[in-house]
């Protein structure tokens, strides 16, 4: 397995949006060969039912950005797509209903506030939430 390098922060503007996010290969894509390999050994009913699961985690990205005021914003997208995995492990899902249309998780921070996570926001969303980062006082 290759190593996870350590994403280095791109630096926060007003008027950011989601075409000026650099992605990187997220952790995730990172152990997706190792699950491949491990899923070999199983049925193939098993193989069938995790493809789609296994799919999406290699085509994971991760962008974090920090802001001047302190505030950070890490997004976490994918190939969109609506399948749930029916194994416990959680959804991967990049997309609400339609496909055709990417949707982000963004978790951020402000300093001396809980940190907050949205899953499913479209690009205008997590545009209107980089803005209000962006404009929040130092």
């Amino acid at each position: 397995m290759e190593s996870v390098p350590q994403i280095v922060p791109q630096e926060g503007k007003l008027g950011m949006t989601v075409n000026d996010l650099v992605f990187h290969k997220h952790e995730m894509a990172y152990g997706a060969e190792i699950l491949e390999d491990a899923l070999k050994t199983m049925p193939p009913s098993t193989q069938e039912s995790m493809d789609s699961w296994t799919k999406a985690l290699k085509t994971t990205k991760h962008a974090v950005v920090k802001f001047p005021n302190g505030a950070t914003a890490s997004i976490i997208t994918g190939v969109p797509q609506t399948e749930k995995s029916g194994f416990g492990f959680g959804n991967v899902m990049f997309a609400k209903a339609d496909e055709r249309v990417p949707t982000y998780e963004i978790s951020f921070s402000i300093p001396g506030r809980d940190s907050i996570i949205l899953n499913y926001q479209t690009p205008d969303e997590v545009n209107g939430i980089l803005d209000e980062l962006a404009r929040l006082p130092a």
